[in-house]
């Protein structure tokens, strides 16, 4: 019987394999702290500001303003509960230089992000208030058009460091996975394949 499956199957298998010690490999030696992923050294050089920690009780609201030099450019943030319990809520809300709302959202979740496509030169302010049951601790990011941001042109950036190695790997993953299950298949048809051909002969020759 053919092994040209087998064979391909087992490619695969090693792609994928390589891949994902190359991800966890590239994850650890970066950016894993002692209690898993140290988040704010993923965060650190991919945002202007990061505020330090805030506790928030239940239901107190903390307001925090980023200076946005330039007038009309997307500002991304984000807010960050580093303490995250399921059952923890926030209220965040956005305002521009003149008090004019840029948005509200609720978080439910560890972090969110949000971005303000046209802000106006001179301060947001980002309200963070606690809508949960127990007090939460959270910080606040800020970047200022972040696509002409030295993430990009830096090489030691978080971004360079850890997310494109980790997209490459995930391509690599995926392009892994499908070669196994092809390998897998062909496998299959040439065994179905061969005991026709196997039944086939002992028809013919009379047994």
């Amino acid at each position: 019987m053919k092994k040209r499956g087998l064979y391909t199957a087992c490619a695969g298998t090693v792609l994928f394999g390589v891949s994902l010690l190359a991800a966890n490999s590239v994850a650890e030696s970066t950016f894993m702290g002692p209690a898993g992923f140290d988040v704010p050294s993923i965060f650190e050089g991919m945002f202007d500001r990061i505020t330090g920690e805030m506790t928030i009780i239940p239901g107190a609201t903390e307001r925090v303003s980023f200076a946005v030099e330039s007038d009309g450019v997307p500002v991304i943030w984000a807010v960050h509960m580093t303490d995250y319990e399921p059952g923890d809520s926030l209220s965040i809300a956005a305002y521009g230089p003149s008090g004019d709302a840029y948005g509200r959202s609720a978080l439910v979740d560890e972090i969110a992000f949000e971005a303000i496509e046209q802000a106006r030169a001179g301060s947001v302010e980002i309200e963070v208030t606690n809508t949960g049951p127990e007090p939460v601790t959270v910080t606040v990011m800020f970047s200022e058009d972040p696509e002409n941001s030295d993430m990009f042109a830096d090489p030691d950036s978080p971004l360079n460091k850890l997310i494109f190695p980790l997209v490459i790997a995930g391509a690599a993953l995926i392009a892994g996975l499908i070669v196994m299950v092809a390998g897998i298949v062909i496998f299959l048809v040439d065994m179905r394949r061969q005991q026709s051909i196997n039944k086939f002969d002992d028809w013919s020759s009379g047994r």
